[in-house]
């Protein structure tokens, strides 16, 4: 065939060219991170909610939603252009972390171990979006994501009631974000 085209016959198998208009494989393997992770949201959400509520089936289903969002930030990563201003706000996470962890520590209890285990989770994920070429607003969310969970632990650890509404609107706006 003069200039390397097939021609098509009728009954011809041919070769499947790649479609052009289908997202990447890596830009769908970070679209499918993001829905699963988001449908895990919504079964830690549901497990909170019940009669009794079942906080550490909870924390692990959101705990598997931030690995899920975590691989969707690895995504993100380029060799050799994690910047300055990257690695400082994963430092700062990081410590962060650390502290509050200590700080709540004597007085989580039986959610000590489950507790400690998400909270490293979520910093991984935090972390990961810090540390990635991931959209700005994509890094708030996984930044806001982490506040409403600390509010949260503010109540069930201090007894400190967060601000009225506080924890779904950072909740709410993190989802969003992340989407």
């Amino acid at each position: 065939v003069a200039g390397g085209a097939a021609v098509e016959e009728p009954g011809d198998v041919g070769v499947l060219e790649p479609r052009q208009d289908l997202p990447l494989p890596q830009e769908a393997l970070e679209d499918l991170a993001a829905g699963a992770a988001a449908a895990d949201q919504f079964q830690g959400d549901l497990l909170l909610e019940l009669k009794p509520q079942q906080m550490v089936a909870g924390m692990a289903a959101f705990g598997v939603a931030h690995l899920f969002y975590g691989a969707a930030f690895a995504g993100f990563f380029r060799r050799g252009q994690t910047g300055v201003a990257g690695l400082m706000l994963a430092g700062l996470v990081l410590t962060v972390s650390i502290l509050l962890l200590c700080w709540f520590w004597p007085e989580m209890g039986v959610l000590r171990f489950p507790g400690a285990g998400y909270q490293a989770i979520i910093t991984g994920m935090v972390i990961l979006a810090m540390l990635s070429r991931a959209p700005a607003l994509a890094k708030a969310g996984a930044a806001l994501f982490m506040l409403s969970d600390t509010l949260i632990a503010f109540d069930l650890y201090k007894g400190i009631d967060p601000p009225r509404g506080s924890v779904w609107i950072t909740y709410a706006t993190a989802q969003i974000l992340l989407a």
